[in-house]
């Protein structure tokens, strides 16, 4: 941002995960200044990303440039470009990230909730969670333990996917007494721009 334009977001990712879709992201630079300026807006430089946008020029304050992104990848690897928006006070660079994604709000490596609903104390109860890389690229997992409870074991807790495999994560829960348990993960892979999200094991 300068004085003059403010980029809502500041930079833009494409988590690439089904390699025969475009994806798409939208950007607004909103004038923040007191009179109506004008705004020059640069596409990007290779061919994986392009741009549309209604005819840009004055914005009165207040306002917004609406920018609509598209990238479309060829393969699973790591892309990068900007796009250049020209303003009386100079360049505003907008940095353009498309990476491989195994984990996206809609595909989740793990639920993030388990519920082992009302056990038998002193039985013993077993899920087997499977993690699947759809992607022909590799990932390292993590899972971290936040809230632990002598009652639920959770095994193994971090590996690797290898291009198309899978693993399987053992969690076990043994009620030894009537109280509702709960433990808490963190779960973490090597993936650019990954959000760590809670999974969250319950029992009865």
């Amino acid at each position: 941002r300068n004085d003059l334009f403010e980029v809502r977001p500041a930079s833009l990712r494409f988590e690439i995960s089904d390699m025969g879709r475009a994806i798409v992201r939208n950007v607004d630079v909103v004038n923040i200044s007191a009179s109506s300026q004008r705004l020059l807006v640069f596409a990007p430089s290779t061919a994986y990303f392009s741009i549309k946008l209604t005819a840009a020029g004055h914005i009165a304050p207040g306002c917004a440039q609406k920018i609509c992104v598209t990238c479309r990848p060829d393969e699973y690897r790591y892309y990068y470009d900007t796009l250049r928006l020209h303003t009386a006070q100079g360049d505003i660079l907008v940095p353009l990230h498309a990476y491989a994604t195994v984990v996206t709000p809609d595909a989740r490596l793990l639920p993030t909730i388990v519920d082992f609903g009302v056990g038998v104390i002193g039985n013993w109860y077993e899920k087997k969670l499977v993690m699947k890389n759809r992607l022909p690229v590799q990932f390292d997992f993590e899972l971290i333990a936040e809230d632990t409870h002598p009652y639920i074991t959770v095994m193994p807790l971090r590996g690797n996917l290898l291009p198309g495999s899978t693993a399987t994560i053992v969690v076990n829960y043994k009620p030894m007494s009537g109280v509702t348990v709960q433990a808490t993960l963190t779960v973490r892979t090597s993936q650019l721009g990954m959000n760590p999200y809670l999974c969250k094991i319950r029992g009865s």
